[in-house]
């Protein structure tokens, strides 16, 4: 009976410290797990940080953004090669890889851990009712491939589109459809979700400017196989604005007497502006009858100003340094559709409320490159329109505010784009100063002299610059371009008055 008590004495014994080792152990893994979702964590934080177009414009930090992009890169590829986790934290890992490699302008290889993300995703989210949480990711992926895709396509590039890029504009419209589908049905598992929703309505806004982009490819280049050739009509638009009218409405829609969020609230400013673009679109298609297309772009003026406001009216909470910007560049197109329909004092107005968001911006980032240029654009279309307006000492103060912006930037960054649009600017006030005298020989000799004075002027703020090396020669080379315009202007002027 002893031996029986004292093995079941040990028995226990066993038993109670194999439970306190499996705790023990059970607690450990805990603890590894909380630990990698605090790493995890901080690393996509070091990614979004990294990410920041604040980061990416400051003069100099390019590389320091490089490095810490970099690190997020090499941990989330080792995560995802590791195959550690459920289905659902492999494809989280390679969605994240994906970003990575895109803000690394690694093209490719962020399609690629799309793509990987994207199987396993939709493989979770199979099924007649497949979790909430499964749409979301699977959505989330789906707008992220549609973003990659859209920043490699640009009108600009219309010309030199490749089998490739023709392929790129069916997928990232495929996956702007597949993200407000996946995004509609996740709103709809969960109709109290004020958040899904509003994802829904931005997937449905970015499916609209989607479509726009590529009928105005369409536009820009009818023969092009894989765009859609040049048979199109207003009725083809139909579509695409009442998506856009959906998005606004779907946003608008919310509890009685529950205040609209700040999200909510700028979400609905950019809709505003989507239908904007179409309205402009709808102009560009109908350009054979004239009072038809200035009846659009009065409409998509009147929706433009009105998108504007509505960001400039957002609470402090929703003033992000992007819904900022986008103000300053909602302004501009306001103050380029007002000339577009004969409005000079209304493009004034809007170039105006242009530069007071841009040098706002500016003020509070003085090293930021595209708030500087935001800066000179503006006052540069305000010395246009007082120019157009025979204002020429006002337009000359102007354009000097624009060269002084420029020179400044160019100080700070020589190698951006600050030189290269001082040139620009001077030269294009100057050449019309210089056409303008060739019509009016009694003001000649004085807008001869004005033009000549502003390239004066360009080159006196060059060279109090000091740089060495390729910045130097760079200045250098403005330097004598414009030399070279002042001296055509010169012998124009010359010709012209022996005609």
């Amino acid at each position: 009976v002893a031996t029986l008590v004292g093995s079941s004495i040990v028995s226990t014994l066993f038993a109670i410290e194999a439970r306190r080792q499996a705790a023990a152990a059970a607690e450990a893994l805990a603890e590894s797990e909380a630990s990698a979702r605090r790493l995890s964590q901080a690393i996509e934080e070091t990614f979004v940080f990294a990410s920041e177009d604040l980061l990416a414009d400051e003069p100099g930090m390019q590389a320091a953004r490089r490095r810490l992009l970099g690190i997020a890169r090499r941990y989330y590829r080792e995560l995802f090669d590791s195959g550690y986790g459920s289905p659902a934290e492999l494809a989280a890992a390679a969605f994240m890889l994906g970003r990575v490699q895109a803000k690394l302008a690694e093209h490719d290889a962020a399609a690629e851990s799309f793509e990987r993300a994207l199987a396993l995703q939709q493989a979770i989210a199979a099924g007649e009712q497949p979790p909430t949480a499964a749409m979301t990711a699977l959505a989330r992926t789906h707008n992220e491939y549609a973003r990659l895709l859209s920043g490699r396509l640009s009108v600009a590039q219309i010309d030199r589109l490749d089998a490739v890029d023709r392929a790129d504009l069916g997928r990232w419209l495929h996956h702007a459809e597949q993200a407000a589908r996946w995004r509609g049905r996740a709103a709809a598992a969960a109709p109290d979700d004020g958040e899904l929703k509003r994802l829904h309505a931005n997937a449905l806004m970015n499916l609209a400017l989607a479509q726009i982009e590529q009928r105005r490819l369409s536009l820009s280049a009818p023969d092009t196989p894989g765009i859609g050739g040049g048979e199109i009509s207003t009725r083809d638009i139909e579509g695409t604005l009442a998506i856009a009218q959906a998005m606004r409405d779907d946003l608008l829609q919310r509890k009685a007497g529950e205040p609209p969020r700040g999200e909510v609230l700028r979400d609905t400013a950019l809709g505003v502006k989507a239908m904007a673009d179409l309205a402009e679109l709808r102009a560009d298609l109908t350009q054979s009858d004239a009072a038809a297309a200035a009846a659009c772009r009065r409409v998509a003026l009147k929706m433009t100003r009105d998108a504007a406001q509505r960001l400039a009216d957002l609470p402090p909470d929703a003033q992000s340094i992007d819904t900022r910007y986008n103000r300053a560049g909602f302004w501009q197109d306001a103050g380029r559709l007002s000339y577009a329909v004969g409005d000079p004092a209304g493009a004034a107005d809007a170039f105006g409320q242009m530069l007071g968001a841009a040098q706002e911006l500016l003020l509070q980032n003085p090293r930021v490159g595209r708030f500087r240029t935001a800066v000179a654009e503006a006052q540069f279309n305000l010395a246009m329109l007082a120019f157009g307006g025979d204002d020429v000492a006002r337009g000359a103060a102007l354009l000097a505010d624009c060269q002084d912006t420029h020179a400044a930037g160019v100080a700070l960054n020589p190698a951006g784009g600050s030189l290269g649009l001082l040139y620009e600017h001077t030269l294009a006030v100057a050449q019309g100063l210089a056409s303008s005298a060739a019509s009016l020989p009694d003001d000649q000799a004085n807008l001869i002299q004005q033009a000549i004075g502003l390239i004066d002027r360009a080159r006196d703020l060059l060279s109090e610059l000091r740089f060495t090396g390729q910045a130097a020669a760079a200045v250098r080379a403005t330097d004598r371009r414009l030399e070279q315009a002042a001296e055509a202007i010169r012998q124009q002027a010359d010709a012209d008055r022996g005609a």
